[in-house]
């Protein structure tokens, strides 16, 4: 059962999950053994069904295979447009997931690229993390760039801001729907879903440091952002129960050059499919006055029905 189950089943029935309860008490009795399997299920990439609406998005895409450190990475491209907009996933995401905003961008005169991250959607692999689907990143720009834009989601935001900040990565105009701030947050997260204690996740974070040499700090996304040279427009629900509007806005104000819009009563992932939220991200890779983005809006819905 992967987390997103475990997660839901106990938002609808109101129980602990008996795998969270089972994590809890290995937190408890063996908290260094709890550790380790912390990490392994942080890196696993649970895969779930897509939704009909992805598949056909995929029937009007030409499929691509692009090759990567860690095997082809499938990708799938809209329009043959001479400008090329990139559209990154986030953790345990897909690249059809994106596919609300291909249409506007295709009409726009541009050519759309989305694509699996290693170890996700139909790209192989089990696990991943930051600096893999950063490096993934990199292998696709370089097939299909240079790039005018890119429009990522969630996760998808902080391998941007990496593979900037330690690979030179150029997105265009940027545009980050939901990004996470604070890696810290996605700690809470993981451990609030899982049931491992908060002190079992932060040995897990340690363990991370030395395995992949690496300092937390060093990849905190409001750290990375403050040396992020693109114009940027920050897409951030208010409603969003897995990460908190509050860090898309520092996040926006470390950055060079950036628009911040909230939304409300989209969440974490229906904000990807929002018909404004997709107008506005659109219109901001078009437009090169980012200025003439709003800085705050309501729920769609709400404004619809006024």
């Amino acid at each position: 059962m992967s987390l997103s189950e475990v997660r839901d089943k106990k938002s609808t029935t109101g129980r602990t999950h008996p795998v969270q309860l089972v994590n809890r008490g290995l937190s408890i009795l063996a908290p260094g053994l709890a550790a380790v399997a912390a990490e392994q299920l942080f890196i696993t990439v649970f895969r779930h069904r897509p939704p009909q609406r992805e598949a056909e998005w995929a029937k009007s895409a030409t499929e691509l295979s692009i090759p990567s450190p860690y095997g082809d990475l499938a990708a799938w491209v809209w329009g043959n447009g001479p400008r090329t907009v990139l559209l990154v996933h986030g953790w345990a995401g897909r690249g059809l997931q994106m596919g609300a905003f291909v249409q506007p961008l295709v009409e726009a005169g541009y050519r759309v690229v989305a694509y699996d991250a290693p170890s996700h959607g139909a790209s192989p692999g089990r696990q991943a993390n930051l600096f893999k689907i950063a490096q993934g990143l990199m292998s696709v720009a370089a097939a299909v760039g240079p790039l005018e834009g890119v429009i990522a989601h969630s996760l998808g935001t902080a391998a941007v801001l990496l593979a900037a900040s330690r690979h030179g990565f150029d997105p265009g105009r940027f545009v980050a729907v939901s990004p996470m701030g604070d890696t810290r947050t996605m700690s809470r997260h993981f451990a609030e879903m899982t049931g491992f204690s908060h002190e079992v996740v932060d040995r897990m974070r340690v363990r991370f440091e030395a395995r992949f040499d690496f300092k937390w700090d060093e990849i905190e996304p409001v750290r990375l952002a403050s040396s992020f040279e693109a114009d940027a427009l920050v897409i951030h629900d208010l409603d969003d129960d897995e990460l908190p509007a509050d860090e898309a806005e520092v996040l926006a104000g470390r950055m060079m050059s950036a628009e911040t819009l909230l939304t409300e009563g989209l969440g974490h992932r229906r904000i990807l499919r929002d018909s404004t939220v997709v107008a506005a991200a659109a219109d901001f890779i078009v437009c090169a006055d980012a200025s003439s983005v709003p800085r705050q809006m309501a729920d769609t819905d709400a404004a619809s029905a006024a």
